[in-house]
């Protein structure tokens, strides 16, 4: 486990909000200021508001939804893995 303060938040932010939904700690950890450098495509504001936005959609469209660092880079502080489990209903008449 690292001691450098950075990785901590975005563990912080990867586990307990984008893990387990708490966004108590989203507030906690994003600034009312916040700026998302690689925002979203859609309706997805690159603002504090934007994230949490996205984080909630993306809740709500997947069962499951874990992250896992995979590494460091000197222009970020981490990559990460995603993976989503999803459930859909079949569409169209005589389902």
């Amino acid at each position: 486990m690292s001691s450098d303060p950075g990785i901590a938040v975005v563990r912080r932010n990867t586990e307990e909000v984008q893990g387990r939904g708490n966004f108590e700690v989203f507030e906690e950890l994003f600034a009312p200021d916040f700026v998302d450098h690689t925002p979203q495509p859609g309706s997805f504001t690159p603002d504090r508001d934007g994230a949490r936005n996205l984080y909630r959609t993306l809740r709500a469209a997947f069962l499951i939804f874990t992250r896992r660092s995979i590494g460091r880079f000197p222009t970020a502080i981490v990559s990460q893995r995603l993976k989503r489990t999803m459930a859909h209903t079949k569409g169209g008449s005589g389902d």
